[in-house]
């Protein structure tokens, strides 16, 4: 059943419903603070049951309801409420209880919801990102992996690496932006010939959240460093996923990169450009098998605004961030319809350009 299709007290029914579901959340992190705070007496046992009521709601409801956007909305009141803010991540990492710690960390697990934004660190060098993660037994960063930056020559339209500007081709067809921003190069495992940590990073990205954090501190730095004119941008967009795809992998890669960046620009260099999702899949189409002339075809009407969001963009410069660019269509699409909202400028910023 579609929301425009919900009468008022189905509405308000669902919205009842949620409510409860975040009450439920919210009771039990109060108890596991508390039981941390008091010395851990609340069993794995009780956890794990407490979880699993939770996540039975939470399929109950997106079964009951079932409109596309339920999964972000939750997902969403659930990071708000398992951010933690600098001081509780620094009393949790230094306390001596590991058992609190990894507590803790299950419970964020259960959501996939792991966000400590100090377990990783970034640091420009040259030209590359040194990437760090906290080792928890010592406090101490260890070296984790590289990100290589996109060296000259590359398009300064589309990023495509190898090619000045005036001789690619590679964006004639290409449309809606304004100008493609990456990070590196994505090299696809069977092509690579030796090390490639960004690569590997975007993959793993896929299936584990947590890389959000050192891809997104990532990209967030290249920006700053390299691409300051986008510091006076008004939004972040993501590039979305369908709900049924949503549902399968539980986040989007986007949205989590969208969030990083974001909140390390904040932190970081006090500039506020909040995340806005704002798109929506209207089909559930994958493209990865696809040729370049069959995706140009398929991305046709395959992006929409959600409803009353469009105001949002008149007169604005937007950021559109997704993790690889591949051809280019995917993001044409997506900056065609905010343009047509109304946006005076779309620039697309992702990790890496496929070659």
């Amino acid at each position: 059943m579609g929301e425009d299709e919900l009468n008022l007290y189905e509405y308000y029914e669902k919205l009842s419903y949620f409510d409860l579901v975040i009450s439920e959340i919210r009771a039990l992190r109060v108890r596991i603070e508390r039981c941390l705070e008091e010395g851990f007496s609340l069993s794995m046992e009780e956890i794990n049951e407490k979880l699993e009521d939770v996540v039975d709601k939470i399929e109950e409801y997106g079964d009951l309801y079932g409109y596309d956007d339920f999964y972000e909305k939750m997902n969403e009141s659930l990071e708000e409420l398992f951010w933690t803010s600098l001081e509780e991540e620094s009393r949790i990492f230094s306390c001596g209880n590991v058992e609190k710690r990894n507590v803790w960390r299950k419970v964020l697990d259960s959501f996939g919801l792991i966000r400590f934004w100090n377990r990783w660190e970034c640091e420009k060098q040259g030209n590359e990102i040194r990437v760090y993660i906290l080792h928890e037994e010592t406090g101490f960063y260890l070296l984790h992996a590289t990100y290589k930056l996109l060296e000259e020559p590359f398009c300064h339209v589309c990023s495509m690496p190898g090619v000045i500007t005036s001789d690619c081709t590679y964006h004639l067809d290409l449309y809606g932006f304004d100008r493609i921003y990456v990070l590196g190069k994505y090299i696809a495992s069977s092509r690579r010939t030796g090390d490639d940590s960004l690569s590997d990073h975007i993959l793993k990205l896929k299936v584990e959240k947590e890389y959000a954090l050192p891809l997104g501190k990532g990209l967030a730095m290249t920006l700053c460093y390299s691409y300051h004119e986008l510091l006076n941008s008004d939004f972040i967009v993501p590039v979305p996923l369908h709900s049924n795809q949503y549902r399968e992998r539980r986040y989007n890669q986007a949205l989590e990169l969208g969030r990083v960046v974001s909140e390390y620009l904040k932190r970081e260099k006090g500039v506020n450009i909040p995340v806005v999702y704002s798109l929506r899949k209207t089909k559930n189409v994958k493209m990865h098998n696809l040729s370049r002339v069959e995706r140009k075809k398929i991305v046709k009407g395959l992006y929409e605004i959600i409803e009353n969001k469009s105001y949002l963009f008149e007169g604005k410069k937007v950021i559109l961030i997704d993790d690889v660019v591949t051809t280019g269509f995917t993001v044409s699409e997506c900056s065609r319809v905010l343009k047509e909202a109304g946006a005076r400028e779309v620039n697309v910023l992702a990790l890496a350009r496929t070659v």
